[in-house]
């Protein structure tokens, strides 16, 4: 079952997406999108594309009109939510999923939601592991930045923390979010942000990591990512996790990793070096 709603605003939509996530009732998948989001990834094959080519545009064109577009895109666009229900071939799972998805809808009308009789879900179900690596190029050719923040955000912060971001960084970039992966005590922000910067490009957007990861240490946000810490994060992470849980860590891996292997030297583990496993001059390992 595949259903696709707009919100009047992101607090309402941030409302409804917890109302879901602590009502007991687990759909397949349920994502919010703030406003610029929702024009951007369920739209963009619609009519949002002519406005999105201008947008980019003007991007490519001038830095400083980023934070104008910023704001005008977050007014001017409303938050868009999706819910998709799945189900076997057993009769009664059927019966189940579709009591279940008639209460989220009730949920979503009781927020205001208004659903929306089209196949934007369907078509993002299809196609929501297609990334256009030309487009991305593009943007790197044009001096522009681009990259990916994963938190996880408890329910009680989730609408500071989205409006905070979005001020810390659209002074310099574009940035919009969506909230996926519920769970009843909080769920995951994913924010992008795209900005054009000539002389500056290295520092602004090691300026707005900066930013952003401070934030969370300072408001108890998780520091997260879906394919791992890496090094960007990683002091920021054990400041999070704290010393306990460092040497713990530690520990473990030393214990699992005896010779070093996994990620050698990253997290402060010390790089144990195996004489008989140094490359050779040919760049193989020796035998």
């Amino acid at each position: 079952i595949f259903s696709h709603y707009s919100l009047n605003d992101f607090v309402d939509g941030l409302a409804a997406t917890q109302a879901i996530a602590q009502s007991g009732i687990s759909p397949s998948i349920v994502r919010l999108y703030d406003g610029f989001d929702a024009r951007h990834t369920l739209l963009s094959a619609s009519e949002a594309i002519t406005e999105l080519s201008w947008l980019k545009r003007k991007l490519l064109e001038r830095d400083s009109l980023v934070v104008a577009l910023s704001h005008i895109a977050e007014a001017w666009y409303k938050p868009h939510l999706i819910v998709i229900s799945e189900s076997g071939d057993e009769d009664i799972e059927s019966l189940v999923v579709g009591a279940e998805h008639e209460a989220v809808q009730e949920i979503l009308r009781s927020h205001g939601a208004r659903e929306l009789k089209d196949k934007v879900a369907e078509t993002w179900f299809e196609h929501r592991y297609t990334l256009s690596f030309e487009k991305v190029q593009h943007l790197v050719q044009n001096n522009c930045f681009i990259d990916t923040i994963d938190l996880f955000v408890p329910w009680s912060k989730m609408a500071l923390t989205h409006s905070e971001i979005l001020r810390l960084v659209s002074p310099v970039a574009l940035v919009f979010a969506h909230i996926s992966h519920l769970t009843p005590q909080g769920a995951c922000m994913y924010l992008t942000f795209v900005g054009r910067k000539i002389k500056e490009r290295i520092e602004t957007y090691d300026s707005i990591w900066r930013g952003v990861l401070d934030y969370c240490l300072a408001n108890d946000i998780g520091i997260s990512d879906h394919h791992g810490i890496g090094i960007l994060k990683q002091e920021a992470f054990k400041k999070m996790r704290g010393p306990e849980w460092f040497k713990l860590f530690k520990a473990i891996k030393s214990y699992a990793d005896p010779n070093g292997i996994l990620n050698p030297g990253q997290f402060g583990c010390p790089v144990v070096r195996d004489p008989e496993r140094e490359p050779t001059v040919e760049g193989q390992f020796s035998e």
